[in-house]
């Protein structure tokens, strides 16, 4: 064979892998350039989240300042809620003061005008034994004297239910009539205003929760008063049971004597105070 066949026998074998040579390397270029448009692609989304993370944690910080901005403001809230509510139970217990005050001035003013009607006129010859009369009608059940036993309500087979105004005239009757130990079982639901034969008993509730609780006050004054001590406690209208006892003593306001009594035990129906006058 000649050279120029052999020449021309290998040049046609060599010509496809020349070919698929020029074709892989056209792929490999090809497949380069895809992997770095990928990469590339790869990077920008990379730092994409990198940033929208950074914005998250951005965010998270700004909404826990919030939420402590508001916490804190909350909790100011709350403690301006407070003052405004102490402040309410002290303007109440003020006007209530007020209210018991004015109340107090007029009696005091009106039996004023009833001692000098009766120093204008003969004084009627009283019967001597009429305090003993109505100590011994009452009882100490009626308010006369102390009373200190089982005082459950009747529907539980008690001695005596809560006073009412009818029972509370006849104790300032006997006060009237000189008496100087009584006792007084009041519903502590109920408030008094009551006036009898220039004597007046005033008997009101009231919240104060700057003080922590409910109160009781229990005003007694007459033409010729004075101060008194009272044991107060709380009555079970069930069972009789006496709880929170305090020995009290009265105090002046505005002429009339009083003493203020702490509430603890607000299912307990009934308020009894043994009373005796200096």
């Amino acid at each position: 064979m000649s050279k120029a066949a052999m020449k021309d026998l290998l040049d046609k074998q060599v010509q496809p892998l020349w070919k698929a040579l020029g074709e892989a390397q056209a792929t490999s270029m090809k497949q380069r350039a895809e992997m770095k448009h990928r990469i590339d692609e790869l990077e920008s989304s990379n730092q994409y989240l990198k940033n929208e993370v950074e914005d998250i944690k951005n965010q998270n910080e700004d909404l826990k300042n919030r939420v402590e901005n508001f916490a804190l403001n909350n909790a100011q809230l709350v403690d301006e809620v407070e003052k405004v509510r102490i402040e309410n139970a002290e303007l109440k217990r003020n006007l209530n003061e007020i209210e018991i005050s004015g109340n107090a001035k007029k009696k005091r003013k009106d039996r004023e005008t009833q001692t000098k009607n009766m120093e204008a006129r003969p004084v009627p010859r009283e019967d001597v034994g009429e305090l003993e009369k109505l100590k011994e009608k009452l009882g100490e059940l009626g308010g006369a004297g102390h009373f200190f036993s089982n005082d459950k309500k009747t529907l539980n087979y008690g001695p005596r239910d809560s006073m009412g105004k009818r029972e509370i005239v006849k104790v300032l009757r006997l006060l009237a009539l000189g008496e100087k130990k009584i006792n007084l079982k009041l519903a502590s639901h109920h408030e008094w205003d009551i006036e009898e034969a220039g004597w007046t008993l005033t008997f009101r509730k009231y919240s104060m929760e700057w003080r922590g609780g409910t109160f009781y006050n229990l005003w007694i004054g007459g033409e010729v008063s004075g101060r008194f001590k009272a044991v107060a406690e709380e009555i079970c209208d069930r069972t009789g049971k006496e709880a929170n006892r305090q020995e009290l003593q009265s105090e002046t306001t505005n002429g009339e004597h009083n003493i203020e009594y702490k509430l603890e035990n607000s299912n307990y129906a009934f308020v009894r105070f043994n009373i005796t006058f200096e």
